[in-house]
């Protein structure tokens, strides 16, 4: 009940803030295992994911420093997210991360790591690869944008238009679990194919 609650006022204040416009939402799997990759442009694309991958439920992996705020905390452990220490490798994390893919779940990651607020792509880790190479689960990058801007028209009485684009799903070369140079061949594939599901302006990094 509290969460029907929670995503009810969330659903609406996202949609007071933002209007929505999506492509490819029919390449989402409703079932099985599934990794989703994302650009990190600030906080908004948490709601903004949760609710395209409805009626799925997708776990995302988050900073452990939301867990330090008490309505974040709150909203993450409602939204079962996993808490994941940056920077450095977080061992727990990528178990939680590895029991919700094999037990037919979907986990999500922004594999940039911090927000851009810019919403140009950055350099990114290779810990999606890695967590892709030893669960053997597909990978589907969605890429966003218009994020960027919600806070400035807000100042001007206006909704931002945040635009949505579903990628294909791949998987990845097993030998990523083991290998450096897979591994990083295998990333600049993943970030390249959410690279160019923006427009050029926003693919930064790996434009």
């Amino acid at each position: 009940m509290v969460l029907f609650v929670v995503d009810a006022v969330i659903r609406l204040l996202f949609k007071l803030m933002t209007r929505v416009r999506a492509t490819g939402l029919d390449r989402i799997p409703q079932d099985g295992p599934l990794i989703v990759v994302t650009n990190h442009i600030n906080f908004l694309e948490v709601p903004l994911i949760y609710f395209l991958m409805k009626p799925r439920t997708i776990r995302g992996l988050t900073k452990r420093e939301t867990w330090n705020k008490p309505a974040l905390r709150i909203l993450a452990n409602l939204w079962r997210a996993i808490p994941i220490r940056r920077g450095a490798v977080d061992r727990q994390a990528f178990a939680l991360a590895m029991r919700e893919l094999r037990s037919g779940g979907c986990v999500g990651i922004a594999p940039e790591g911090t927000r851009s607020h810019h919403g140009r792509l950055q350099q990114s880790s290779a810990g999606v690869v890695l967590l892709a190479a030893r669960s053997g689960v597909p990978v589907l990058p969605i890429a966003h944008w218009g994020g960027e801007e919600v806070f400035k028209r807000l100042k001007r009485g206006r909704r931002a238009v945040i635009r949505v684009r579903v990628g294909t799903i791949s998987t990845v070369d097993p030998e990523a679990a083991g290998r450096r140079e897979t591994r990083e061949r295998e990333l600049l594939r993943i970030m390249g194919d959410l690279a160019r599901l923006l427009p050029p302006s926003h693919r930064g990094y790996y434009a």
